[in-house]
């Protein structure tokens, strides 16, 4: 088929800074620079709404309200209908497994879709989390964004049918000068924080290094993502709290980045974390739970992966990596397995022969 012709629809859960909306939205660039036509819908808008808008026909926002009722849920799911009807896409790509309403509107319309899945199965634990995963087999395709996902994955959808393509970063251009703390160690932490991400593990790291040494600063590269959260934290570190410091939401993280000496990865349920991407490519050493696709992201036999949720270990492992030559080592070797095995450009690629494979598929039915 014609690309010029494909009528490509993205449904996305939701448009703010988070790992999803953010990867999604370098893949509607690739689509529509090649003069695809891309439309989106998003069940709730967000910060990246404009630039969505940017790089598409057109964008359309299913629910103003960000806690919608059953009751809108319910109605929200006739307008999607009517929607997709209305805009007759080729195929549709859904972002993230938890869009349960576009598995069974796509369904129902009888159009060809793929779930870009990029949750661990933990992340699914709520009352539809069971019809999620059961929704999964619907789809065309699936693309899982780690091989940890497609094992889980794979309990509800015939392995034939699903590809690994990790998530991707821009190789080209990103390249910043090094940065020099002194005898300071700057410790970042990079997402919207939460008990998802582990931020009051984060909290006992901060307080357990600086029992250790007054040498530590910590950079929250990011924002809570509510006050009670926020309160909880600043109170479990109120002993330091001169040495923590929070950006808030920032559109590059790379410039924050680059001002740490070592990016910590604190998360209780990822499926790849995209911060351990980021950081790898500034060179910077990393320190990670080893949960779910993380060690995909790092040289193998990777020594700063830590046992799920000991802080112990997690502090001697920061505390052993914060030697000077000892960073700038795991650091370079980071970038290098980065840059190797996780072009954006490659990645692109793949999710497009995805799109026009499933469209090829649905002709021949």
């Amino acid at each position: 088929m014609n690309n010029k012709k494909l009528k490509v629809l993205i449904f996305s859960h939701q448009l703010d800074r988070s790992g999803a909306p953010t990867s999604l939205l370098n893949i509607l660039k690739s689509l529509y620079e090649k003069k695809y036509k891309v439309d989106v819908i998003s069940a709730r808008g967000g910060e990246l709404a404009d630039k969505y808008k940017d790089v598409s026909s057109s964008l359309q926002i299913l629910e103003d309200n960000d806690s919608p009722t059953l009751f809108s849920r319910f109605v929200g799911f006739f307008k999607l209908l009517k929607m997709i009807r209305k805009l007759s896409p080729d195929v549709i790509l859904i972002n993230t497994s938890i869009n349960l309403r576009a598995h069974l509107a796509c369904y129902i319309l009888r159009v060809p879709f793929v779930v870009y899945v990029r949750e661990s199965e933990d992340m699914l634990k709520s009352r539809l989390g069971y019809f999620r995963k059961k929704s999964l087999k619907l789809a065309s395709k699936i693309v899982s964004v780690s091989n940890y996902s497609s094992q889980w994955v794979s309990k509800y959808v015939e392995p034939k049918k699903i590809d690994v393509i990790h998530n991707g970063v821009q190789i080209n251009n990103i390249k910043y000068p090094l940065h020099d703390n002194g005898d300071t160690i700057l410790v970042g932490i990079v997402g919207y924080m939460s008990k998802r991400k582990g931020i009051d593990y984060f909290a006992q790291i901060i307080n357990k290094l600086m029992n250790i040494s007054d040498k530590y600063k910590f950079l929250i590269i990011g924002d809570f993502v509510d006050e009670a959260e926020k309160s909880i934290f600043f109170d479990t570190v109120k002993n330091f709290i001169n040495n923590v410091s929070v950006t808030g939401i920032v559109e590059n993280v790379y410039p924050e980045i680059n001002k740490c000496d070592i990016i910590l990865m604190t998360s209780r349920e990822e499926s790849l974390p995209r911060s351990v991407m980021e950081a790898s490519l500034l060179s910077k050493p990393v320190v990670a739970f080893d949960i779910a696709g993380t060690k995909e992201m790092l040289p193998l036999s990777y020594d700063y992966l830590v046992s799920p949720f000991d802080i112990d270990e997690f502090v001697d492992k920061t505390v052993h990596l914060s030697e000077k030559k000892k960073k700038k080592k795991i650091g370079e070797e980071n970038r290098k397995y980065i840059t190797q095995n996780f072009s954006l450009e490659k990645k692109k690629k793949k999710i497009e022969n995805v799109l026009m494979e499933v469209v090829e598929n649905a002709k021949l039915k």
